[in-house]
């Protein structure tokens, strides 16, 4: 298996996502980690939730790379979502945010 298909396999890359805000976006990758890999959702908005405060994980052209740690996580797990509509992210050029 590569890299790519163990980091993010095709459960993890949801299309069409519709969420609210940044907030819920968080709680939606963090229910998706909680049923493909048993990670608590709780845990899983918490850590994106907290590396958020440090500063927005938005980039440009309504792309985020959000993130977190989780401690007692040995393996990187990522997700990718196409959101239906984009939302505010604080991104620096100020473009909603569509990709995460």
């Amino acid at each position: 298996m590569n890299l790519v298909a163990k980091l993010l396999p095709p459960a993890n890359v949801i299309v069409d996502v519709s969420v609210s805000s940044k907030r819920r976006l968080f709680e939606r990758i963090g229910l998706l980690f909680e049923t493909n890999h048993g990670v608590a959702s709780s845990v899983v908005f918490e850590s994106m939730f907290a590396r958020a405060r440090l500063g927005s994980t938005g980039l440009v052209h309504g792309v985020a790379l959000t993130h977190g740690r989780i401690k007692g996580l040995n393996d990187a797990l990522g997700a990718l979502l196409l959101l239906s509509a984009a939302v505010p992210f604080g991104s620096p050029d100020g473009t909603p945010v569509h990709l995460a």
